[in-house]
């Protein structure tokens, strides 16, 4: 288990572009700006590590797909890129 959260750090600093998410300020990434595209950038980047089928729709939002099965039930998730001024601090 230990292991699993080691690599959520590790990918979730790589995705708000810091070494550690012990930040008392919290991150700001607001929509359209630069740091919203770093962080598509970075999340394309963590998909493709994994295999992922990666895409972006036409209005903006990032994608990405595992297939494995074409039989299996769909399952969905998702959240966005973004944040407010000093979010999840």
């Amino acid at each position: 288990m230990a292991d699993i959260k080691e690599w959520i750090e590790n990918k979730l600093c790589m995705l708000n572009n810091t070494h550690t998410m012990d930040v008392a300020e919290g991150f700001t990434r607001l929509g359209y700006s630069e740091e919203e595209q770093m962080v598509h950038r970075q999340f394309i980047k963590i998909a493709n590590e994994l295999e992922l089928i990666t895409y972006q729709d036409q209005a903006g939002n990032q994608w990405a797909l595992w297939k494995v099965d074409e039989a299996a039930p769909t399952i969905a998730m998702g959240s966005h890129l973004d944040t407010v001024h000093n979010g999840g601090g």
